[in-house]
């Protein structure tokens, strides 16, 4: 009777450890799925990036770089090769790019030599950033012809202070020495480094520079070209995207109050894409789509007409032109369009108008514009380089940075503590089994 009271009073125990240990084993797999859907994987990009989504795109950049010289290859013949075919190309953001990442590019002994040289750079008043220490250093590692080239496209044009001289110059050359004889020395404007940033390179004169929209007269021309028919000379069709595209940016400030938002600019750079063949269909129909929204085409026809049904000077007919875009814009709809404003502003003063149209015809969708501006954000002109070299999957660099919730720290939480539970059962169970064992050799 003793045997199976003890029998009937363990029996519980042993039921419920295998009950819980097989749902331990259920829930194991379910919340380590959703752990590492919630945080390892791609989320949705910010509209603006997070400093960890920029150190680890910065990361995955450097890591493109290493991996980026062919095996057996003489790692600094390759990267002289890149920087000289950038200088011949005369694209010098990717040229100031490639050279940005010599420390990466090229062996180990050049990459501490590198180093070395930057640390030196850092007491040179010449060199204000991490960036011109870096590529002041890597300029010496570049054979003698290309580095020449490099700092002869990099040079500032030379101006001319020789006064002008006639038939009165030295009278003239007299004058000229007298007003500037009190001039201070130091006003004098030093000149420019060859590792500073070409302006080339840069977005232009300044941020929102950049424009291809033209005067309000060409708006009209245009306009009256777009209702005159599907096509323009040439034969090229045209559904009045351009020309929308073209009066949103000229007459927009007037309507929309957001100064923010530089939708001239963002609309200069759209049409040059749209010109030179570099927006992806998919990215087209979505600029459309937000296009249609706020300019419609239909409602747009038939002012247009109407304004052109008078007779009247031609910058009369301008500002009714102008008039006409303003009256039929709708700023309601403008939510999605500024959101692509926003990161293609931020796009173009990160790396400039002609870089930002080599990231631009990577992009499909709008997620796809946040990628490009986190990886010019991260990068800078080693950004444009790398898009030279590696094409469309320079967008694949760019990471949302792990950043946990508390949802995701309550979930692995959890599952560590499902993993323990697991493990202590499984040591209670073996340890039974042993003990149990044990007892049986002692009766035989």
């Amino acid at each position: 009777m003793r045997l199976v009271r003890r029998s009937s009073a363990k029996a519980p125990s042993g039921w419920l450890q295998a009950v819980i240990f097989n749902a331990m084993l259920v829930l194991i797999p379910v919340l380590a799925a959703n752990v590492v859907a919630g945080v390892f994987s791609i989320r949705e990009f910010p509209s603006d990036p997070t400093i960890e989504s920029i150190v680890e795109t910065r990361s995955e950049i450097d890591k493109a770089f290493r991996n980026m010289p062919p095996r057996g290859a003489d790692p600094r013949s390759y990267w002289s090769d890149l920087v000289d075919r950038e200088l011949r190309a005369r694209d010098m953001a990717a040229a100031r790019g490639f050279l940005l990442a010599a420390p990466q590019l090229l062996d180990e002994r050049d990459r501490k030599a590198i180093a070395s040289a930057s640390d030196e750079n850092g007491s040179n008043p010449r060199f204000s950033t991490e960036d011109e220490r870096v590529a002041a250093a890597a300029l010496l590692f570049l054979p003698n012809d290309v580095r020449a080239r490099y700092e002869t496209a990099t040079r500032p044009p030379e101006i001319s202070l020789e006064p002008a001289r006639d038939e009165a110059g030295e009278d003239r050359a007299d004058t000229a020495d007298t007003e500037n004889a009190g001039a201070d020395p130091a006003d004098e404007t030093a000149p420019a480094s060859p590792t500073e940033r070409p302006v080339s390179a840069a977005a232009g004169a300044g941020p929102g520079a950049f424009s291809v929209l033209g005067r309000m007269e060409d708006l009209a021309r245009n306009s009256r070209e777009w209702l005159a028919g599907p096509q323009f000379a040439g034969g090229q069709r045209d559904d009045g995207f351009e020309l929308r595209l073209t009066g949103l940016g000229l007459v927009a400030d007037e309507v929309i109050d957001r100064p923010e938002y530089n939708v001239r600019q963002a609309a200069s750079l759209l049409r040059s894409a749209h010109r030179a063949g570099r927006l992806t269909d998919s990215y087209t129909a979505r600029l459309e789509y937000a296009l249609d929204t706020v300019l419609p085409p239909a409602t747009l026809r038939t002012r247009l007409n109407t304004a052109f049904e008078e007779i009247m000077p031609t910058a009369e007919r301008s500002r009714a032109i102008a008039q006409v875009f303003v009256s039929t814009l709708r700023p309601e709809g403008m939510t999605r369009l500024l959101g692509e404003v926003h990161q293609l502003n931020r796009l173009e003063d990160a790396i400039g108008p002609v870089a930002a149209l080599g990231l631009i015809e990577h992009v499909a969708s709008s997620t796809d514009m946040r990628r490009a501006r986190l990886i010019a954000d991260a990068g800078g002109d080693r950004a444009v380089a790398l898009e030279k070299q590696i094409g469309s999957d320079v967008l694949d660099v760019a990471r949302t940075g792990v950043k946990l919730s508390r949802s995701d720290v309550l979930e692995i939480m959890g599952l560590a503590a499902a993993a323990m539970a697991v493990f202590w059962m499984a040591l209670a169970t073996l340890q039974r089994s042993l003990s149990h064992r044990r007892q049986g050799f002692a009766s035989i």
